[in-house]
Parts: C-alpha cells; sequence; structure tokens
C-alpha cells in the first residue's frame, strides 16, 4: 500500500510543467488536497506525501483486520487510478502502461496476500 501511494505521489511531482519547480503556482494536478500541497512547493509536498504514507500505513496497523484490508484496497485502488492518470492522460503512453502496472500489483498483492500460495506452490 505505502508503495503504491508514494509512487501516485512521485508521478505527480515528474508530472509537473517544468515551470512549477520555480513557481509552484503552475502545478498540474486534478486532486485538490495535492494541489494544496503543491502550491506550497516540492519539499511540502514531500513531507505531506511521507505523512500521508505514514498515517495510512498507520491506520491500516491499528485498525480491525477487516476494516483494515478495506483501507488497504482503498488505498490501493485510489493511488492505482493516480498512477494510472499519469500514464494514460497526461503521458499519452497508451493502456498498455496502466494495464502492465494493473496485473504486477495484482501479481504482488496475491502473493502477499495468500502466503500459503506461496509455501505450496514454491
Amino acid at each position: 500500500m505505502v508503495c503504491t501511494i508514494l509512487l501516485d505521489f512521485t508521478l505527480t511531482l515528474l508530472g509537473q510543467p517544468e515551470s512549477y519547480w520555480r513557481h509552484p503556482e503552475t502545478m498540474h494536478e486534478a486532486n485538490a488536497l495535492s494541489r494544496l500541497f503543491l502550491g506550497y512547493g516540492w519539499m511540502v509536498f514531500i513531507l505531506y506525501a511521507l505523512f500521508y504514507a505514514w498515517a495510512a500505513f498507520q491506520m491500516a496497523s491499528i485498525l480491525p483486520r477487516m476494516i483494515a484490508l478495506t483501507c488497504i484496497f482503498s488505498f490501493i485502488f485510489g493511488t492505482f487510478s493516480g498512477a494510472s492518470n499519469w500514464f494514460f492522460y497526461q503521458w499519452r503512453i497508451g493502456m498498455q502502461a496502466p494495464i502492465i502496472y494493473g496485473v504486477a500489483l495484482s501479481v504482488i498483492i496475491v502473493l502477499l496476500a495468500f502466503p500459503a500460495f506461496q509455501e505450496r506452490n514454491g
């Protein structure tokens, strides 16, 4: 979950126009909360990203198992969508990039979520 969050935030920074690095008010972002922090500059945005990932991890660590899993999947799918939007809409890589990312993410989730599968087939 934390990796997908950080990947989305990393792609958000990579997707900023060249003018952003001198004039943060020229940011390019659809998410209102991320726009707020991007407007204060890249260092503030990185601190926000780290806090966001840390808070999500802490929340998933203390909640009951089923609620935690629901939150984990919500964060994963939300940030998967954000990263996929950069690939498809901003950089026009095509549908292959989000599909490859989705397949890789699905394989990782299955391998981590079902350790008995690994023991039986590994």
